[in-house]
């Protein structure tokens, strides 16, 4: 019995071994079947972010898109346009135009962040406050710099392609800082772009000579003073992007409007720092050519063009020699007929020219950031830089060929050409395949 025991033992114990090694296949099979079970979960989940998105996209009317299309292409477009008409007349308020767009941007946003019973009080915020201060740093010191270069004769189609050549600066902090890697067609379009803003940049410089001896030189420095401006803000726009991407990331992106209020509304103490500046502003603002706004002809000449608003009432109460003036007569609106039978005493008032452009470009601000947060919230990011590369292409038209009246030159069409090329290859180009995750037992 004893040996028939042993016997049986022995029989036993390799099948003991062999259920152990089967064991342990079992369970690495097991969790080579969980790896395998985890990627295709990724994958379903891909998919099903896209078929959500395709969905999203498919349930947006066609009302609504033209909507989004006009608040962008009619507003933002507009903004640029009303922005070189300011700019123009006085290229050194930079100061009140970036003062006057951050008040009415965060008066717009108060009744969504504000509650006025019993007493007025911020409603509770779904994001750090230090986030926010951080991105007001940055957003204010870049649209600071951006209309601080008009005063150094950066004209506006520099301005447009410069801002275009941010991926530059997005690919390089993409790599220094959030260690992203980025395919042959990404590289080659940024090296487009930069070749872009480069051309159009030194075209731009070469245009600033003085066309006639009465027209006051531009010098050299002043006009690189200006790029370096623009420069510096692009620098600080890529810095504010990998910020706000990293707050969004932690907090959702649901909150844009959140970002849109406290962006502006913690800046607008900021511009005590440039108190003196910015009522300098105002009242150079207030000598540039006087507009009539109102019903027939004014018997009183137009105020002459004294600084400050003494200048202003000392031409309302005694005849001033007349400055250049520019009359808006709302009875020229209706028939002679009724002209004559009404026969109503002229009344209306002046206004310096500066601020009719200026307020179209505050409204026209809020239009075209409506416009680009809707199309946000309703496609992807790729779609939105496309989008808004087509806007910026139209802007360039508008500004050379409308405001400045003028066919280009053949340097500043290829830079400007460029940049659109290498905008819309890097957004169509697949993004670099990340690491391979390796299987762990």
């Amino acid at each position: 019995m004893a040996d028939k025991a042993d016997g049986t033992h022995r029989r036993t114990a390799p099948n003991g071994k062999s259920a152990t090694s089967s064991a342990a296949n079992n369970d690495g099979m097991a969790k080579s079947n969980g790896f395998e079970a985890q990627v295709n979960g990724e994958q379903q989940n891909d998919k099903e972010e896209q078929w959500a998105m395709a969905k999203a996209v498919a349930q947006t009317t066609a009302s609504e898109w033209l909507l989004i299309l006009s608040l962008i292409f009619g507003g933002c477009c507009s903004n640029a346009y009303t922005l070189e008409l300011a700019t123009r007349q006085l290229p050194s308020a930079g100061t009140l135009i970036t003062f006057a767009q951050f008040f009415v941007t965060t008066i717009s946003c108060v009744p969504h962040f504000v509650t006025f019973t019993p007493l007025p009080t911020l409603k509770q915020r779904n994001v750090p406050l230090y986030r926010w201060i951080v991105q007001v740093a940055f957003y204010f010191s870049t649209s600071l710099l951006n209309n601080m270069a008009f005063a150094y004769d950066v004209p506006m189609p520099v301005h447009i392609v410069f801002r275009s050549g941010g991926l530059v600066i997005n690919m390089i902090l993409g790599y220094l800082v959030q260690k992203h890697t980025y395919t042959k067609l990404q590289v080659l379009s940024v090296l487009l772009v930069t070749v872009g803003v480069i051309a159009s940049t030194l075209d731009s410089a070469s245009a600033a000579a003085p066309t006639s001896p009465s027209e006051p030189e531009v010098s050299a420095a002043t006009y690189l003073t200006g790029v370096l401006y623009l420069f510096s803000a692009l620098v600080l726009t890529g810095f504010m992007g990998v910020w706000q991407e990293k707050t969004f990331k932690l907090y959702g992106n649901q909150n844009w409007r959140e970002s849109l209020f406290y962006s502006h509304l913690l800046s607008l103490p900021m511009f005590a720092i440039r108190g003196k500046t910015l009522w300098a502003d105002v009242l150079e603002a207030n000598t540039t050519t006087k507009w009539w706004f109102g019903w027939g002809v004014p018997l009183i000449p137009a105020p002459t063009a004294k600084k400050g608003l003494s200048g202003l009432l000392q031409g309302l109460v005694r005849r001033q020699r007349p400055v250049p003036v520019r009359l808006f007569d709302l009875s020229r609106l209706t028939p002679h007929s009724v002209r004559q039978s009404i026969r109503l005493d002229p009344s209306g008032f002046w206004v310096p020219s500066f601020y009719p452009p200026l307020l179209l470009n505050v409204a026209t601000q809020l239009l075209c950031i409506n416009g680009v947060n809707r199309l946000t919230s309703k496609v992807s990011s790729l779609s939105v830089t496309l989008v808004l590369v087509v806007r910026k292409a139209l802007s360039l038209f508008i500004s050379v060929m409308i405001v400045s009246g003028s066919s280009g030159s053949l340097s500043l069409w290829l830079g400007a050409a460029a940049v659109l090329l290498g905008t819309i290859g890097y957004s169509i180009s697949k993004p670099a395949a990340s690491p391979a995750k390796t299987k762990t037992s």
